[in-house]
């Protein structure tokens, strides 16, 4: 139980430092660069950084496509040999 009261503590306070910090962060940048070109960097980078992550279904479709390039060799039988 006391695992889990460390959680209720912790959680919150380091979810309030993140937000705390990026708050401070975007209010310096809207100050510098305008809001507007804040708002399509911010667009920008997370439409760019969508784009990089595949779905488990892409990701295997491009591992079999990969697979099927490569020949594939034959399986040979060992050939018996008869002993004299």
């Amino acid at each position: 139980m006391k695992h889990n009261q460390i959680r209720q503590v912790v959680f919150p306070i380091l979810a309030a430092l993140i937000w705390g910090t990026a708050f401070v962060a975007q209010d310096v940048c809207a100050d510098t660069i305008g809001t507007f070109t804040f708002n399509i960097y911010r667009l920008t980078k997370a439409y760019r950084h969508g784009q990089e992550i595949r779905s488990a279904t892409e990701m295997q479709d491009s591992l079999l496509r990969e697979r099927h390039k490569e020949p594939v060799a034959p399986i040979v039988e060992p050939t018996q040999t008869r002993q004299r």
